[in-house]
């Protein structure tokens, strides 16, 4: 995860927000995210998929938004680039099939403890 901003800065909600919501999925459905920039109306940041893929996701007022690959903008992706969700778990669900393997898997080992 990025380091936090020094000391004494303000903390935009969307910075927050974002480190909040990747340090969750970090536990099963990424393997490693880094917020590369932030505003006080946008945070982005470099995810690294299960599958090893890295896609940028930004949040501003408006969601998640799917950004283009840093390492490849293939105009014939698959991924629905530009598109905004309405969450992180919806965002990472439409792009990483591994995604929600792991977090069945997850879900289901919980419930067991409950049990």
């Amino acid at each position: 995860m990025a380091s936090d901003p020094p000391d004494g800065e303000f903390l935009p909600f969307v910075y927050s927000e974002l480190t909040n919501a990747l340090r969750e999925q970090e536990a099963f459905g990424i393997k490693n995210a880094a917020i590369t920039h932030f505003s006080s109306f946008e945070a982005v940041a470099h995810v690294v998929l299960l599958e090893g893929r890295t896609v940028v996701v930004s949040l501003t007022s408006r969601g998640y938004t799917l950004g283009v690959e840093p390492e490849r903008d293939d105009p014939d992706a698959a991924e629905p680039f530009g598109t905004t969700f309405e969450s992180i778990e919806a965002l990472l669900q439409c792009v990483s099939p591994m995604y929600l393997a792991a977090r069945q898997a997850a879900l289901s080992s919980k419930l067991g403890l409950l049990s």
